[in-house]
């Protein structure tokens, strides 16, 4: 409830007032930091999940490649669901058996008898959850497909991006382009609550 006051406090930005990079105009809980026009060295490296191609012509910011992580739970999830129904749960019936003192035909029974209860359903469940995954992932593919980065080149001293509903990419140079960073901080009941959002325009 109280972060939503936070969004209030971000100040509108004077676009139509000329900044320079390094300009740094403050408000009550944060900074407006300005980047451009003209390049000012942040002394970072160019890399962030944002980037989507990086070279010595251009830099690709808004589009990231798919993160390998994203193919581990898609495919690791489901087989690990598998594995843990049909093997590790029929180990733990027949241990518990074990310990209730039933003896090893006792547990080695319980254990032939869970996975064969649970071998099918798992199947079932498993491969459903795998193709909902892999629907999950192509939609979301699908929808980076349709994204266009913006585009900064180097050699062109140029940016490229679409506009909303624009059918056709806009070019601006680099001097006349403004880019801002901004930071601001706020409490909350929950602590200190930090927003940042960078800017092109």
């Amino acid at each position: 409830m109280m972060a939503s006051n936070l969004d209030s406090a971000i100040p509108q930005l004077q676009l139509e007032q000329p900044h320079k990079a390094g300009d740094v105009e403050p408000f009550p809980s944060g900074r407006v930091t300005y980047l451009a026009p003209l390049p000012l060295p942040t002394s970072v490296p160019p890399h962030g999940p944002h980037i989507g191609e990086l070279n010595d012509v251009h830099i690709d910011f808004g589009m990231p490649s798919p993160e390998v992580f994203m193919w581990q739970v898609t495919l690791g999830g489901p087989f690990t669901f598998m594995f843990m129904l049909t093997v590790l749960s029929p180990l733990l019936i027949g241990f518990i058996f074990f310990l209730l003192g039933e003896g090893w035909d006792g547990a080695s029974h319980a254990i032939e008898g869970m996975f064969h209860a649970s071998f099918e359903t798992t199947l079932i469940t498993g491969f459903f959850s795998l193709f909902l995954c892999l629907a999950i992932w192509r939609n979301v593919h699908n929808k980076r497909i349709t994204l266009i980065p913006t585009r900064f080149n180097r050699q062109r001293r140029e940016v490229c991006f679409m506009l909303n509903g624009a059918t056709e990419p806009t070019f601006i140079p680099w001097e006349s382009l403004s880019a801002w960073v901004i930071e601001a901080q706020g409490v909350t009941q929950y602590g200190v609550h930090r927003q940042y959002g960078m800017g092109l325009g």
